[in-house]
C-alpha cells in the first residue's frame, strides 16, 4: 500500500505541474489523486489498527489509539503519521491549486516536493525493515 501512495501522491504532482489555465483538468486529476492518496494513507492506518487490535483510551484530556497490552504504546509510527500528515497537506495544496486554475488566477502555492521526498524514505525504510524481519526470522528459524 505504501508503495501504491508513492506513485499516487507522484503522479498527483506531475499533474499538478501540467495543469495551466488552458488545461483545468488535469489540475482535477491532480487534485482527484491526491484524495486517493490521502485515503489509501489513511486505509493502511485502519488496516494495521485492526490487525494490531488497538484500543482507544484517554491520555489525559485527549483520547489516543494505544496497541494492546503488553506494549501500551501509541498507535502508528512517526513516519505513518508524518506521511498522512503531509498527503493531507498535498491534498490541500492540489484544491487550493485547482481552485485559481478554474478562476484563471495565479496560484499563489508553488509545488512542495517534499511529500514525494518522505514517501519515498518510507518506502526505503519499510524495505530495511522488511529484510531485516525476513533475516532475524531466518536466523530463529535456524534454516
Amino acid at each position: 500500500m505504501l508503495l501504491t501512495s508513492l506513485v499516487i501522491e507522484i503522479l498527483s504532482a506531475v499533474f499538478d505541474q501540467a495543469s495551466s489555465p488552458r488545461k483545468p483538468h488535469y489540475a482535477l486529476i491532480g487534485m482527484l489523486l491526491a484524495i486517493v492518496a490521502v485515503l489509501v494513507c489513511i486505509w493502511e492506518l485502519v488496516h494495521n489498527g485492526k490487525k494490531e487490535r488497538i484500543v482507544l483510551r484517554r491520555r489525559g484530556i485527549l483520547w489516543c489509539f494505544y496497541y494492546p497490552p503488553p506494549n501500551n504504546t501509541l498507535f502508528g509510527t512517526f513516519a505513518e503519521i508524518t506521511g498522512l500528515c503531509l498527503g493531507t497537506a498535498q491534498c490541500m495544496c492540489s484544491a487550493v491549486q485547482y481552485h485559481f486554475i478554474r478562476h484563471h488566477a495565479t496560484n499563489p502555492m508553488k509545488l512542495s516536493p517534499l511529500a514525494a521526498v518522505f514517501f519515498l524514505g518510507l518506502v526505503v525504510s519499510k524495505l530495511v525493515q522488511n529484510q531485516r524481519f525476513t533475516v532475524d526470522d531466518t536466523l530463529q528459524n535456524g534454516t
